[in-house]
């Protein structure tokens, strides 16, 4: 910022240090800015995770955010009524989770065809009985 002023103003020192005090404040507000922004995206949000729990009374018992996330984007991915499709979509929407869902009469049966990490198990299959109808369970 010092380099657009007049030349006359570039050396003292009052000028300087409120040059230096706008370029602080200046920062922090980016800073701020960048945050809100991350926040915006579930796998990246931290603080704003906890805001969606409370919105959508999904309990918070674990510690670990990266459950929490997919948590909370099932419960966002789940919403409409409960079809092979949207099962199958939403469940799919973890990271490093494939799953096959099949309908057999009054059953659902879920097909793990791939997990990469276990510690998702349980919140795919509580997403799918979530969003099953009632008259399946």
């Amino acid at each position: 910022m010092l380099d657009l002023m007049n030349k006359l103003y570039r050396f003292d020192a009052v000028t300087i240090d409120i040059i230096n005090a706008l370029e602080l404040k200046l920062s922090d507000a980016e800073n701020k800015i960048n945050d809100l922004y991350k926040q915006i995206f579930l796998d990246y949000a931290d603080w704003y995770l906890e805001i969606k729990e409370d919105e959508m009374a999904i309990s918070k018992r674990t510690d670990d955010i990266d459950k929490r996330r997919a948590r909370v984007k099932t419960r966002l991915l789940g919403v409409g009524t409960a079809t092979k499709e949207l099962l199958e979509s939403t469940a799919n929407s973890i990271s490093g989770v494939t799953v096959e869902i099949l309908f057999e009469g009054m059953t659902v049966i879920i097909n793990f065809l791939a997990v990469e990490n276990n510690k998702y198990l349980g919140v795919v299959k509580k997403a799918i009985v979530e969003m099953i109808p009632y008259h399946l369970l």
